[in-house]
This record gives C-alpha cells, sequence and structure tokens, in this order.
C-alpha cells in the first residue's frame, strides 16, 4: 500500500497560524516582569511548576531564566526546588485545566506564606486560577484543556473519535511560547507581540519536507503485540528538552494492546541499545555526544533517525534525517557552545525541530489509524 506524507506540511504551516494567533497580550507580560523583577530584588527563589510535558515547558523556561541571569529559577522536577515557600517566593504554574493534582498541590503551599502565584492556563475557573485571586495574575493560553473529560467521554459513547492532530498539545506549545516571546521581548526591545509575530513568521518558512518523513518511517521500529524492541530519543540542552517532549507524546502513539517502548536517554534502566531498536536524535550542529550516541547506536545494530542541520556530522551517519535550519552558534570563551542562548529567535532551529517532532507523531497515528480515543488509553492518569 502506497503512504500519504503529504498532509504533513499542512499540519506544519496549521500549527504556525494557530501560534501567531494565540498570542498574548502585551499588558500580561508587563505584569508578568513586575512579579519577576520584585521577587529577585527581594531575594526570592522564582519556581515553576509543571505535569509531565508541562513540566518540560518548565524546566525550559528555567533554562532560559537562567540563561537571562536569573540563577533563582528552578523547575520543579530540580533536585534544589525549594520548599517550603517563603513568602518573597513567585510560584509560576503551568496547566492546562488547572485542576492537575500534582501541580496543585505543589502551589497550594504558596497560599499559606503569602507568596505571588502566577498561574498560564486555559481554565479560568479552576483551582489554579481561583488560587492567584488575593495575591497573582492569571495568564490565559489557548489549547484544548486535558481536563474536559466531559467533552472527551460523550464522544466516547457515541463512538465517535477524531483522528490524533496537533490539537492536543496546543495547550503545552501556547505556553512555551509565552516564555519565547517574554525572553525575546526582554533580549530584542521590541514587544513581545512585535516579537511573537516576527518569530512565528519566521518558523514558518521551514515547512517539512514529507519525502524526509516518509524515509523516516521506514526505519522506525513499528509496534506490534509483544513488541521487543525500543526507541530512545537523546538530545542536549535545548535540543534534549524537546526531544524528552516528543519522547512523551511518541510513547502514546499506539493502539490498545501494541506496544511502543519509547525511553529518553538519561531515564534508567531501558536505553541500552540492541539490533533493530531505534536511536532518534534531536541535535541541530550534530556534534558532541549526540553525535558520540549516534556511533554507539550504530555499532549496536540500532537504525538511527536524526533531527539536525544539513552538512552536520551527525548527518552524515544517520539512517534517515529530517533537517532543522542551521543556528547561529554563540562560542564560549573555551570555545565550547552553549547549549542555550539568552534570546529565544537565535534558538530557532531546535524551536522548529519540536514542530517537526510534533508532525512525526501525527504521521505515526494517521498511518497506524490511532485516534484520539487510543491516544488518551496510553495517557496517564496520575498527574
Amino acid at each position: 500500500m502506497e503512504l500519504d506524507f503529504s498532509e504533513v506540511k499542512t499540519w506544519y504551516l496549521e500549527a504556525c497560524d494557530f501560534l501567531k494567533e494565540a498570542k498574548i497580550p502585551d499588558n500580561l507580560f508587563e505584569e508578568f516582569d513586575e512579579y519577576v523583577q520584585k521577587t529577585t530584588r527581594k531575594g526570592g527563589e522564582i519556581c515553576i511548576v509543571g505535569s509531565k510535558r508541562m513540566e518540560d515547558v518548565a524546566r525550559i523556561a528555567a533554562m532560559f531564566f537562567r540563561a537571562n541571569k536569573y540563577r533563582n529559577a528552578h523547575c520543579s522536577s530540580d533536585a534544589a526546588y525549594p520548599i517550603p515557600y517563603e513568602s518573597n517566593d513567585l510560584v509560576i504554574d503551568l496547566s492546562a485545566s488547572g485542576e492537575t493534582s500534582y501541580t496543585v498541590d505543589r502551589v497550594k503551599p504558596a497560599l499559606d506564606v503569602g507568596a505571588p502565584i502566577i498561574t498560564l492556563t486555559t481554565n479560568e475557573s479552576s483551582t489554579l486560577a481561583e488560587y492567584t485571586k488575593n495575591n497573582g495574575l492569571i495568564i490565559r493560553i489557548k489549547g484544548k484543556p486535558k481536563g474536559t473529560e466531559g467533552s472527551v467521554y460523550k464522544k466516547q459513547l457515541r463512538g465517535e473519535y477524531s483522528p490524533l492532530t496537533i490539537e492536543g498539545t496546543k495547550a503545552e506549545l501556547s505556553a512555551l511560547n509565552f516564555f519565547l516571546d517574554y525572553f525575546g521581548f526582554k533580549n530584542n526591545g521590541k514587544s513581545p507581540t512585535r516579537f511573537h509575530d516576527h518569530f512565528m513568521d519566521s518558523i514558518k518558512r521551514y515547512a517539512p519536507n514529507p519525502r524526509e518523513f516518509e524515509e523516516v518511517h521506514k526505519v522506525l521500529s513499528k509496534p506490534d503485540e509483544k513488541n521487543l524492541r525500543k526507541d530512545v530519543i537523546v538530545g542536549t540542552g535545548l535540543s534534549g528538552e524537546y526531544g524528552s517532549m516528543f519522547a512523551t507524546r511518541y510513547a502514546h502513539c499506539v493502539i490498545p494492546g501494541w506496544e511502543r517502548h519509547v525511553f529518553f536517554y538519561k531515564d534508567r534502566g531501558e536505553t541500552a541499545l540492541e539490533k533493530g531498536d531505534g536511536l532518534i536524535i534531536f541535535s541541530v550542529s550534530g556534534e558532541g555526544f549526540p553525535l558520540d550516541a549516534a556511533k554507539i547506536g550504530k555499532e549496536q545494530g540500532a537504525n538511527v533517525v536524526s533531527f539536525t542541520s544539513k552538512g552536520s556530522p551527525l548527518e552524515e551517519i544517520s539512517d534517515a534525517v529530517i533537517h532543522v535550519p542551521p543556528r547561529e552558534e554563540k562560542e564560549k570563551p573555551n570555545g565550547a557552545v552553549c547549549h542555550i542562548q539568552p534570546d529565544p529567535a537565535k534558538c530557532m532551529p531546535e524551536y522548529v525541530g519540536l514542530l517537526y517532532g510534533e508532525c512525526l507523531v501525527c504521521t505515526v497515528a494517521k498511518i497506524e489509524g490511532i485516534t484520539e480515543r487510543e491516544f488518551n488509553n496510553t495517557h496517564s492518569k496520575i498527574t
């Protein structure tokens, strides 16, 4: 059967259009910045909380804060995350539904000490939004809240299931874009909305090549009832964080009763590569540890797929490649390349790689007949 990969470009362009329209008003960035500056002046900590992929976004936000010299920023997954809170701390929570139990539990102690709370959510009537009323800020993001089970369950009772699309990840992408716009505003002197429009217009110019996705699909591990193969995702710095987001989404992309074993390389246990496994690498430069990992993968007989720039060393030894734009590298005095730059505009290639990863998940879902139902069945109910 001949497979059709032409929709890859359509999904990408639709995602770009949605994200461009999902901009946050400038005044909310100004209020957000006031909280950040006040916290920093008082010697407080910036505490960013999220669960699952929203925790990935929280970790990326903390990386950008630290790259911009805010050494007081922490993600909820950090071992040094400051608990208990103090009154001069700032708690920023990310939750599409505003009801995620892990996030609610992490944020609630801030109420006891009177620390300000900023909530990024699609649901302005949620528990987390309520926490901000006396001392804080609600920033409404666009997307589909994961907590709207009512509509999902009604569709299940009727047997109505939509194809898996980028729709299910829009809230996370919107939350991520808020932080990119904030730091773009701080670094470029443009208003947040002007930076946002320029950034998204630049992203849209890199519509993917469907042929590359077809070649990648040929070498990806295929799930079955007793799947003994696995896919290991590798990436460092910002590329690694986007790779981690891809790993979560890709692992859910399987029909009931079958298995797709997906691991991020930092996971404990199941990351030893064997013949026939997949090694999916996110690296713009295609150098350093990602290149070393690819060489090990080839030695072990794994199929190497990479999201990397044209002409990189990683491209040369990969079995299939999805090309991302090259990046203008920023070197440290010792010649080492920074893993994240303060200005998100200079991190555009990594962001393009993230959107390409989302398109790859949608491609696999279409080809394997995976719908919302199957995806929801593999999504953790413990959050």
